[in-house]
């Protein structure tokens, strides 16, 4: 008896982990309400000949709030509020309408969405499609919005369980930009 246990755990675990899709993802992000963690960030543009480096911290706290604060190569903070941007830098305050700024409420849907697990929101604006196993999961974001189409090619978003370890930006203009969360 104790053999076939044996045998019936060995050929279990040998099994394939299941596919994951996108309703799964979504609920495993969910778990999570609220983030802390630092950061390195790396813009690539077929226009530069190095890549412009950053790094932080990058929070967020649900329902709606996501902060990204900078502290190499300097110090700024950015927070996506639930109807705005806001940007501080050198001491001074900018404040944007997401409303106003169609691609720019998209990238913020793409963040808060991922990272909420909410996939009514990402689906407002991109089509969505979940790879890989919860240990190793892919998520493509492609923009359903021809305006948005002419500013974000595509987001790559990685990780592992309920945690996202990577975001990939390509952006029309050829652009690229590499989140990774450790």
């Amino acid at each position: 008896m104790r053999r076939w246990l044996a045998a019936l755990v060995l050929c279990a675990a040998a099994l394939p982990a299941a596919a994951l899709d996108v309703p799964g993802l979504m609920k495993l992000l969910a778990a999570t309400s609220e983030v802390s963690k630092p950061y390195t960030e790396r813009k690539f543009s077929p226009l530069l000949v190095a890549s412009v480096d950053s790094a932080g911290t990058l929070r967020y706290k649900r329902p709606d709030l996501l902060e990204k604060q900078v502290t190499k190569p300097r110090s700024e903070r950015y927070r996506i509020l639930a109807d705005s941007v806001v940007i501080e830098r050198g001491g001074k305050e900018q404040r944007i309408a997401l409303s106003s700024q169609p691609a720019l409420a998209a990238f913020a849907a793409s963040l808060r969405g991922v990272l909420s697990g909410d996939a009514a929101q990402l689906q407002r604006y991109f089509k969505l499609a979940a790879g890989g196993t919860e240990e190793a999961w892919t998520l493509e974001l492609t923009p359903s919005d021809d305006a948005i189409k002419g500013y974000i090619e595509r987001v790559v978003v990685a990780g592992r369980q309920g945690q996202v370890s990577r975001i990939e930006t390509f952006e029309s203009s050829g652009d690229r930009t590499l989140l990774e969360i450790p």
